[in-house]
């Protein structure tokens, strides 16, 4: 089968700033020799555009955070980036090829000082956030405030649709059910490869999930994990990037305070109290990960093994109580260059709550 492939056209307009402030807009597209875009869903989007420079016709037009907005068209034109120049060539001795790049509006908002927790900040963001309707509980309008006022984006270049277009619902109810059939279809597939292995093979178990009698729990392990489940409630808050802070205030809400150690810590230290087999983890012992983030490569990640084979931590602000699957897919990062995943479990301060009352 002949397949027809070509390029799409690119077209890129630049906003510069000249010495008395007054800006003017440039048209890059003749000039271009390559484009790339790197679009990411969970920080800054990049590009990177090689112009050519006759007459050195760039040298010295450029400065940070100039305006930047990309084309392309193939059957039909679409904005591909927005953002913002971080880096351009000075100038260029011969008439060679000059080089900018820089990243979407993300960036900017992530690069300038703004601290969320400061009053004027708050004011800020919420003042006069409900006044245009109650359409989505002011949010639109808060996001329009931090795109124009921190984010420097003009108001007129701001869309925000109220409601979310009937196509994207369409595409992700779509998604939502291929992934549910081929979920479905990978727990067919792992019964029936754990029924060969039983019958022709080593006995093992069909269950990913934690194992034991959690009724035969001390009064002190159940204490644990309804604090741990419900921890608002007994004035026990999650902060973000505190996961183990959490997890000692839940411990000290308990009758056991001092328990507290950074993520990776409670492995390190009190290890031999557990197992690396997190399936086996005791009702109210501390289950160690390594985090995600430079925050977990540097202190990994802890929660706290509560009913129904779950663990219960402090992710990002927020308390999450998860499978041991779930868990164990959210520790992606290598913490200290050895721990990855749900690394195990144990007694914080080698103090087994399974003797306590």
């Amino acid at each position: 089968m002949e397949i027809l492939s070509y390029s799409p056209s690119v077209e890129a307009y630049a906003s510069v700033r000249d010495a008395s402030g007054s800006i003017s807009y440039v048209d890059l597209s003749k000039d271009i020799v390559s484009v790339t875009v790197g679009r990411n869903s969970d920080a800054a989007s990049t590009f990177s555009i090689t112009l050519q420079n006759p007459g050195w016709k760039y040298n010295g037009v450029f400065s940070c955070f100039d305006g930047i907005v990309i084309y392309a068209t193939k059957t039909e034109r679409v904005k591909l980036f927005s953002g913002f120049i971080s880096r351009c060539d000075a100038f260029s001795l011969y008439q060679s090829d000059f080089h900018i790049s820089g990243f979407c509006t993300l960036y900017r908002l992530q690069r300038l000082f703004f601290d969320a927790q400061l009053i004027s900040s708050q004011k800020l963001m919420w003042a006069d956030a409900y006044k245009n309707g109650m359409v989505d509980n002011g949010y639109s309008n808060t996001v329009r405030k931090l795109l124009e006022k921190v984010g420097g984006w003009p108001s007129d270049m701001i869309e925000i649709q109220e409601s979310i277009p009937q196509e994207v619902l369409d595409w992700a109810s779509a998604m939502y059910s291929a992934q549910h059939e081929d979920e479905s279809q990978l727990v067919s597939m792992l019964d029936e490869f754990y029924e060969i292995l039983q019958t022709h093979g080593p006995q093992v178990s069909g269950s990913f999930g934690f194992h034991g009698d959690d009724s035969k729990a001390s009064p002190a392990q159940k204490r644990v994990a309804e604090i741990a489940e419900n921890s608002t409630a007994h004035g026990v808050y999650p902060i973000d990037g505190f996961c183990g802070q959490w997890v000692g205030d839940v411990y000290a809400a308990a009758g056991f305070p001092g328990m507290g150690n950074n993520g990776i810590d409670y492995w390190i230290d009190w290890g031999s109290s557990g197992g690396t087999d997190i399936t086996q983890a005791p009702l109210g012992s501390a289950i160690s990960g390594s985090g995600s983030g430079s925050g977990g490569a540097a202190w990994g990640h802890i929660g706290i093994r509560v009913t129904d084979g779950r663990v219960a931590h402090n992710w990002g602000g927020r308390v999450l109580i998860n499978t041991y699957e779930e868990f164990d897919a959210l520790n992606t990062a290598w913490c200290r260059g050895q721990y990855h995943g749900a690394v195990g479990w144990v007694w914080p301060r080698n103090r087994d709550l399974s003797k306590e009352s």
